[in-house]
């Protein structure tokens, strides 16, 4: 294994020998980490800005309003919409959190579910809500079964669909 020294450029001195799980830092990275803290907060949400303006051209008042209602309720990496304690929420309770009447809620949720903004899930429990990744989403990596949820989703700033990525 070979060694990771630090040299003077001028002299070609030896200065220091760089150790397992060392690293270089740049004195812009070291400037631009003094000014800039660290915001640490487990309760970001990632809005695709340029996807989400698109879509709300598409979205009458009550399917806006759902949507921005629901950005609290989306579970990380799975788009599921559930409670901080990990349960799922039922229809009702998100008829209640959306504030919709019985009526206009499934007139509303079935407007977004033809326009793949939501999906619902039929299981025994009743249903199970998704949101789409390409406008909501929270972590790092889309769970392979939202691709399928969603794979007749157009996306609006790419112009594709997404079963074509």
């Amino acid at each position: 294994m070979s060694k990771k020294i630090v040299v003077d450029e001028e002299t070609g001195v030896i200065i220091s020998e760089l150790g397992t799980g060392d690293r270089i830092v740049r004195k812009r990275s070291m400037e631009y980490l003094n000014c800039n803290m660290e915001f640490k907060t487990t309760n970001f949400i990632k809005l695709n800005t340029k996807e989400l303006q698109l879509t709300l051209k598409d979205l009458n008042q009550y399917e806006k309003m759902f949507l921005i209602s629901i950005i609290p309720y989306v579970a990380y990496s799975t788009c599921i919409l559930r409670y901080d304690n990990g349960k799922d929420i039922t229809t009702e309770q998100l008829r209640k959190i959306v504030d919709l009447s019985r009526n206009k809620f499934f007139e509303v949720q079935k407007g977004l579910r033809e326009k793949y903004i939501i999906f619902a899930q039929k299981t025994n429990r009743g249903n199970k809500y998704y949101v789409n990744p390409w406008i909501i989403y929270k972590g790092n990596r889309i769970n392979k079964d939202l691709k399928t949820m969603f794979s007749d989703y157009k996306i609006k700033h790419l112009q594709k669909e997404w079963i074509d990525l």
